[in-house]
């Protein structure tokens, strides 16, 4: 999909996390203007999760880039997965308790939108929580458009590696509005 109109850009942040993780990524994206939201993930299942965010897309009705963080990333395939490209996610909350079956669960679509979606990784290759290795091959199976294995840099790169992140959000920005060079969208 392409368009002129600039997407809200919409964070959804994975377990054991809250929206304010995403602070100095919406820094960044907000000071070079993009409008950004980031969603409280209620951390219950994947399904329930996702419907959480569904509910919430027709609030804005502007396009959307979704980002999600580790088990966010979950949520957001499952939230992709046949869902209008051009509806958006409106929701900003505090940390909720992670439930087991929220870790557990497996997505409940047959399709992820990762496979339909067009999608961007970046990971650091100092991840404790999912080895780098395994974070490489998540990014070749979903036919990445841009891959940043960042050095030195653990699960939390949202948090230690902002401006990588704000890069990556921007490419995929960029794509949404047919734009070959990701930061023309600021000249607009």
């Amino acid at each position: 999909m392409t368009t002129t109109e600039q997407p809200v850009v919409v964070l959804v942040h994975g377990a054991f996390a809250e929206s304010a993780s995403w602070n100095r990524v919406i820094q960044r994206l907000h000071g070079r203007g993009l409008t950004t939201v980031a969603a409280g993930n209620p951390l219950r299942s994947v399904e329930g999760d996702a419907a959480y965010v569904r509910d919430v897309i027709a609030g804005i009705g502007r396009p959307v880039v979704l980002v999600g963080h580790s088990y966010g990333g979950m949520v957001i395939s499952q939230v992709a997965s046949g869902n209008d490209a051009d509806e958006a996610a409106l929701m900003a909350a505090t940390q909720r308790p992670v439930t087991e079956r929220a870790l557990t669960d497996r997505l409940t679509v047959s399709e992820p939108g990762w496979r339909a979606k067009p999608s961007w990784f970046v990971h650091g290759d100092r991840d404790l929580n999912i080895p780098a290795g395994a974070l490489r091959f998540m990014a070749e199976r979903a036919g990445s458009r841009g891959t940043h294995e960042i050095e030195g840099a653990s699960h939390a790169v949202g948090a230690s590696q902002p401006e990588a992140v704000t890069a990556a959000v921007f490419d995929a920005v960029g794509h949404v509005q047919g734009d070959s060079d990701p930061w023309a969208i600021m000249a607009k």
